[in-house]
């Protein structure tokens, strides 16, 4: 039996099967669909693979359809990697599907979040005339809403449940920029893909299926002919039994393969990786961090340092209960901070990350802990979009974001573990020791100081830093880069 919930962003979402389960699968509706959009499969999927499906009502649905009339692809694309990434808080892996429209917003998602499987139904992503026009889009426009076509005993069926007659105008345009953005990044797609359609859908050709897997890098690509004569397989007699069952399989094998070999992740020959985010008075910036950090599947164990905030961010335990919380009673520094969050963990790799960061996602923390754990390099550096990152040199290589093999941590003078010396000494000792060193540039940014504290404060907190950076410096030229020499 479905229940119903309203997530902490005010969004109405139902959910199947338990609660706690270990697996999780979100299911992502039509355009002027609803959340019966699926039939039987939230429930079948439930019961029969011990998963929480979740099927989140897109924004401006379940009321008017003129609701939707303001809304736009990035609305559309934001809500749902949203929905996604606060799922993935709780650890544990997750399937995405959708149907129709929703097929695009599922496939969108899974850039920003891998999850172990995803599939689709009916994408509309090679049209069929009229709607393939050029014109049509201009057509389509001159008015708010447009009737949509049913058959008379598709009409009967959908009448039991919610849904919209009419479709927005601006729906054909919506779609046409969706196929773009697919074609442009869907190469960011890693998993297995199954994809359904049906040669009698009139709003799409069945090469959709294929083709629209063809713009991605899913290791395993399953394109599936059905046959039943509606826009809504899920709901037509003649496949709902059918697709349920493929979807089920396909699922069930993705979940088992996943869980074989995260079965084996405490082994000795597993790279585990330590996420660990030294925080100072953070408390309104860290939660996207985190976010980002619970989805990356590199991740083995977060580690949060409060370091003597003012406003100890306790909500942390509750909101990422999978995440451990430090806190020091006093400031003491960043570097102590990363120390102390060292010492709380085993693992052989440690990914530091600062916790003030703006745009950071789960992909640009594999981009710079995969080729530590690789074996490509022995650290490697995320460069911010910062122009002062971008301008100065100098100062692009003391990023907080960088992922290092531990050893290089415990070899490091107890005089480069306090306040910003840290990135200085690490970087000097790592290369003079010929170790590989590597560093890329990604779109997020980090809140400037003179934002976070004002602008007299903030250049005071600058100054500080560089203060603390200068000895790092002159250690080095004077002593450290001789004592490597002999």
């Amino acid at each position: 039996m479905a229940q119903s919930e309203d997530n902490r962003k005010g969004r109405l979402t139902l959910y199947y099967g338990n609660k706690n389960a270990r697996r999780t699968i979100i299911l992502f509706h039509g355009y002027t669909g609803g959340t019966a959009d699926f039939g039987e499969l939230p429930k079948c999927l439930a019961h029969s693979l011990n998963a929480r499906v979740l099927v989140p009502i897109l924004p401006g649905h379940g009321t008017r359809v003129e609701n939707m009339l303001s809304l736009e692809l990035n609305d559309y694309i934001q809500w749902a990697e949203d929905e996604v990434l606060l799922a993935a808080q709780l650890g544990y892996p997750i399937a995405v599907g959708g149907h129709s429209f929703g097929a695009y917003i599922a496939m969108l998602s899974a850039r920003t979040h891998v999850p172990v499987a995803l599939f689709t139904t009916l994408i509309p992503f090679t049209l069929r005339y009229p709607y393939s026009l050029p014109c049509a889009r201009l057509l389509a426009r001159r008015k708010k809403l447009w009737p949509k076509y049913f058959t008379r005993q598709e009409y009967v069926e959908r009448s039991k449940i919610f849904f919209y007659p009419s479709m927005p105008g601006k729906g054909l345009r919506i779609i046409i920029e969706a196929k773009k953005l697919l074609q442009r990044t869907g190469n960011n797609i890693f998993c297995p893909l199954l994809s359904i359609h049906d040669p009698h859908d009139t709003f799409a050709y069945e090469k959709s299926a294929a083709q629209s897997m063809a713009c991605t890098k899913s290791v395993e690509q399953i394109p599936l002919i059905l046959h039943g004569g509606w826009h809504n397989i899920f709901l037509s007699y003649k496949t709902r039994d059918r697709v349920t069952e493929e979807v089920t399989k396909f699922f069930s094998r993705a979940f088992i393969s996943y869980e074989t070999k995260n079965s084996k992740q405490y082994s000795k020959d597993t790279k585990l990786v330590t996420a660990i985010v030294p925080a100072y008075n953070e408390g309104q910036r860290i939660e996207p961090v985190l976010r980002a950090l619970t989805a990356c599947r590199d991740v083995s164990e977060i580690i949060v340092v409060d370091d003597g905030s003012k406003d100890p961010p306790l909500w942390i335990r509750k909101t990422f209960p999978s995440v451990h919380l430090i806190l020091h009673k006093q400031n003491q520094g960043k570097g102590a901070a990363m120390e102390t969050g060292v010492r709380a963990t085993k693992d052989r790799y440690l990914f530091f990350c600062d916790a003030d960061l703006s745009g950071f996602l789960p992909e640009h923390a594999h981009g710079i802990i995969h080729p530590v754990t690789s074996g490509h390099y022995r650290t490697y550096l995320g460069i911010r979009s910062n122009a002062e990152q971008q301008v100065v040199p100098l100062f692009a290589i003391n990023t907080g974001e960088r992922c290092v093999l531990r050893e290089d941590w415990e070899t490091l003078p107890a005089f480069y573990k306090k306040g910003f010396r840290v990135e200085t000494g690490l970087n000097f000792f790592v290369k003079k020791r010929g170790g590989k060193f590597g560093y890329e540039v990604f779109p997020y940014r980090q809140t400037i100081k003179e934002k976070k504290y004002g602008f007299w404060t903030g250049m005071k907190e600058r100054g500080r830093m560089v203060y603390e950076i200068g000895p790092a410096w002159l250690r080095i030229a004077l002593y450290d880069f001789w004592r490597e020499l002999s």
